[in-house]
């Protein structure tokens, strides 16, 4: 939740006031592909997380395979394309 709310607050502020320096490039680069790797390794986590059966909520799911097809029908491309560094590609065409 830390990382969530670091998130929600920074970005649109380094998107909505570029030429202020609220963190600097280094820093700001550096903890965001920290935060890019730790939702990396939450997409791979979610893979192996029991879930609960949606006809019967007391019924847990353990069958991999069965988790990752939910997975993969519900949440993971929504995972995968915030986890992707958008703005390092802002960066690299100089547009920030």
């Amino acid at each position: 939740m830390l990382i969530l709310l670091y998130v929600a607050i920074t970005y649109p502020l380094n998107m909505a006031f570029p030429e202020t320096e609220i963190i600097s490039d280094q820093v700001n680069f550096i903890l965001g592909s920290i935060i890019s790797f730790l939702f990396f390794i939450d997409i791979i986590l979610t893979f192996f997380t029991s879930m609960t059966d949606e006809e019967d909520p007391n019924l847990e799911i353990t069958d991999l395979k069965k988790i990752a097809i939910d997975y993969v029908k519900h949440w993971f491309f929504i995972d995968v394309v915030s986890t992707f560094p958008i703005d390092m590609f802002f960066e690299s065409n100089g547009s920030t």
